[in-house]
Formats: structure tokens, sequence, C-alpha cells
């Protein structure tokens, strides 16, 4: 159709100038064959004007095609990654121009608030301010927006209140001044935990069956981009959904509620730590440990989504390493049942890191999400390095999207090649190349596992044999004398 109207375009252009080659040449016949021609211009001259005006104006009409057309979904998706890509080589205002380009969603909130923050990191201030103020004009209570624009133009940024130990955009503030509460609901506030994906979380004990609790707090009505009632309806069902779940590696949820605003989800209280550690050098785990765990993530997954729930937020910090070696897996709290019908697409949920391409790309998720996120926390247990990094989260993003995860071996040479296979299955970009089930997963760990636990039984018996043959070789001792 494209080609078909511009083909219309040159043929209609080429009429209109064979009309106006002819009304040149008879008005120059006509004034130049006639007795006193000269005399007579006047009206071919304002006539030969007037038909150029109207032809002019015709051609300029044809060529603007009235209004512009609206940007396809390809053209889109182009100037978004073309601008991811200027940003991690740090071209911030071409960047800046490209993401202008695109329509202001929830993806290009995420993209330009990063954004600017890299022109802050660089003390580009102007331009960071220039960037929020285009946020504003979207949604003037985007993140704290308002604040930020403030801040900037008071000459503060926001590396000047981390480095002065107040961070204004912390999570912390979500209590309205009170970080010292007594109870929550029905549960009794012993100590405060830390900060976690939601609100603070804090140890509680349950009078009524005196049992220990974690309990999670959020503010609903601080939340963006919704209303309280919509987000505190997502909250209630998402606590729902991993509430049904029953599994010895999964955290269990006990009661969910709601005081003075603040909602809450009281838990099972672990005793242990999380991962976290064990995914830097020099705390890598033994390989058989490592294994270990990863099957017990995988059979708690793979109960999840049976269920029809997914993780989204799957990392070393949600895994729960418990004084007796078992795992657990938490936080659950930005899971949504797959059968809502008001799960929606365009919202990006979960740390950058971590994240699929499709949770980048801002797709609706299934269970091979948590799967691609399985893989990159295999890879990070195993090297202590994470298989995509950027400069900005904009470059992590385009890292997980488009390019190839490096090489585990180039963190550590020593990992098995049956390893490498299952990391390079988990981390594809096609969603129907990778593992379509966190079952497979753990099964080819679990072959894994017996093959390591073969060669070790192996290894013990060579160990017995050889010392059993060296004992033989020692002479024995010679009896002791005996009187008579």
């Amino acid at each position: 159709m494209k080609k078909i109207a511009q083909k219309s375009k040159m043929w209609l252009g080429a009429i209109w100038g064979l009309a106006l080659g002819v009304m040149l040449t008879g008005t120059g016949m006509s004034i130049f064959t006639r007795q006193y021609g000269w005399m007579n211009m006047a009206y071919p001259a304002l006539g030969l004007a007037l038909g150029c005006t109207v032809i002019l104006f015709i051609r300029g009409s044809i060529s603007r095609g009235g209004s512009p057309k609206k940007l396809t979904q390809e053209h889109v998706e182009a100037n978004r990654l073309v601008g991811i890509a200027y940003q991690g080589k740090g071209l911030f205002d071409l960047a800046f121009e490209k993401f202008r380009q695109c329509p202001f969603d929830d993806k290009m909130k995420l993209l330009l608030y990063d954004l600017a923050g890299d022109y802050e990191k660089e003390e580009m201030l102007d331009k960071a301010l220039e960037v929020y103020r285009y946020i504003q004009k979207y949604d003037d209570q985007y993140e704290g927006i308002a604040l930020k624009i403030s801040l900037l133009e008071s000459g503060l940024t926001s590396q000047d209140l981390q480095d002065s130990g107040n961070d204004y955009s912390s999570d912390t503030l979500i209590l309205d001044g009170k970080p010292d509460m007594s109870t929550v609901g029905r549960y009794e506030i012993t100590e405060e935990l830390g900060m976690g994906a939601m609100g603070l979380v804090y140890k509680g004990q349950d009078p009524k069956i005196n049992r220990i609790v974690a309990v999670k707090t959020v503010r609903l009505d601080d939340e963006e981009d919704s209303s309280s009632e919509e987000v505190r309806q997502r909250f209630y069902r998402e606590a729902e959904a991993a509430g049904g779940l029953s599994h010895p590696n999964i955290v269990t949820i006990y009661d969910v509620g709601e005081e003075d605003d603040v909602s809450y989800i009281a838990m099972e209280y672990l005793e242990g730590e999380s991962l976290v550690k064990y995914a830097k050098k020099p705390n890598l785990l033994p390989l058989r440990k490592i294994i270990q765990y990863m099957i017990m993530v995988c059979d708690a997954l793979d109960y999840a989504h049976k269920n029809d729930v997914i993780h989204r937020d799957i990392k070393p910090a949600n895994i729960m390493l418990l004084k007796d070696g078992t795992i657990k897996v938490t936080d659950f709290g930005i899971a949504r049942m797959t059968t809502s019908s008001r799960t929606q697409t365009g919202v990006i949920l979960g740390t950058p890191n971590y994240m699929s391409p499709e949770q980048v790309e801002g797709k609706k998720v299934d269970g091979r999400s948590d799967i691609f996120s399985l893989g990159i926390l295999f890879y990070q247990l195993l090297t202590g390095e994470l298989p995509f990094k950027g400069a900005s989260i904009a470059a992590i993003m385009h890292n997980i999207s488009k390019t190839p995860h490096v090489p585990p071996r180039q963190h550590n040479p020593k990992i098995p090649k049956a390893c490498i296979a299952i990391i390079d299955k988990a981390l594809e970009k096609d969603v129907n190349k990778r593992y379509q089930r966190a079952s497979a997963f753990g099964k080819h760990l679990a072959m894994i596992s017996r093959r390591i636990d073969e060669l070790m039984a192996q290894k013990r018996k060579q160990g017995q044999a050889s010392n059993a043959k060296a004992g033989s070789r020692v002479p024995q001792a010679a009896s002791p004398m005996v009187s008579p």
C-alpha cells in the first residue's frame, strides 16, 4: 500500500508539472504573437501567478500528507534500543533525543529516570533537570519527581544526600515517622529486622498462639501509577496467591491485614541468612552444595508455577539458607497469578540484574521468566559474577535483551561442562528454547549431583584400598619376651 501511495504521488506531480508547462507555453505564445501583446501582459501574468500558487499549495498538502503518521511499534522499539545503546556509551544527549521519540509509558519512565541519574553522576545538572521536568510533564507523581526537581534547582543532587547520610528517596519513610512501631495488627513487634522489597520488616509475636513471625509492611497509598484501591487489591491478590502455597522450600504466609494505611503480611520467621554472601568471591560454596541448594529452589518454583504463581524476582537476597541446611524461597511480594485477568503487560517488576528478556521488554511473563532468573542465580553462585552487566540500568537491560552472557569459565575455569550447558539453556533469549519447566532444570542438576556422588564414592574406595595396601606392607612388631 505504501508503494502504491508513493507512485500515485509521483504521477500526480507529473500531471501538475505538465499542466504548468502547457500554461506557461500558451501564455507566452499569446503574449508575443498578438499585436500590442506586451500591453496585455498584466492579466496573463496574474493568472499565471494565481495558478502557480494553487499548484504549490496542492503539492505541499500532498507532500505533507495531512497530519504526521503515527510511529509503528517497530519504530518505537528501534528508537528505544538505540537510545539505550547511546546511553550505554555515554552519549546521553542522543539517548534523550531517541527516548523522546517514544510514547511515554512505564518502560520509558524507568529509562528516562535512569538517564537523569546518569546526568547527575556526570554533574550535568541542567541536563538532569531537563529530563526530570520532561518526566514531570507527563507524570508529576513519579518517584518523588517534584522533590528531585526542587533539590536540583537548589543545587543539591541525590549523591549529595547519600553522602550526607540522608537519602530522602529511601523506603524507610513509608511509616511516616513511626519506625518504632509497638504493634502491627495483632502482632507485637519485638525488633526491626531490616528493609525488604516492599517496606520495613519486623520480628514480631502472635500473642494468641505465642508464635514468632516476620511482619513485612508496605504503605499502599504511596504507590505510583495506580490509585490506592487498585494497588490495595493487587497487594491482597498477591498475598492470597503466595499464601496458598504450601511447600517445604517456600516461606509460609500466615496472615495479611491493614492498620493505619499500613498493610502487612505476617509470615514464617526464618533463622538463617540469604545467599547474598555466597554469591560473591571469596565466599563461593563448593559445587556439591550449590547444586543441592539449586535443586531445592527448582522444586519450590516448579510447585509455585504449577499453582499459577510466578515469583518475578528470583535473586540471592530472596533465597534463605536456614541453619539446618534447608533452602526457603521468600518474598513472593511481587508475584502475580498468571490466570488473573488483571495481569498487564508493559509493567516492569523485579530487580534489573536478574530480569528476563520478557520483563525487560515489558511483555507478559510466565514461569519461564523465573527460569531465566534462576540461570542468573546459578551463574552467580558458581562464579561470583553476574552474566549481564552495564554502567547503567538501561545498559544492563539492553545486554539482557540483546547480548549473549559472558562465558562462565572466564570467571571460573573449573566449572564442569555440564553446568555450563545448563546455564546456556536457562539463559536462552528465546523463551521457547529455554527450560520450559523448573523441574527439567532440577532434573539436570540432580544428574550432575549423582555423578559427583559417584566420583566421590570411587575416590573414597580408592583411598581405602591404598591405605589397606600400604598397611599390608608394614612389618609386624616382634612379640615381647616373656619371663619364665
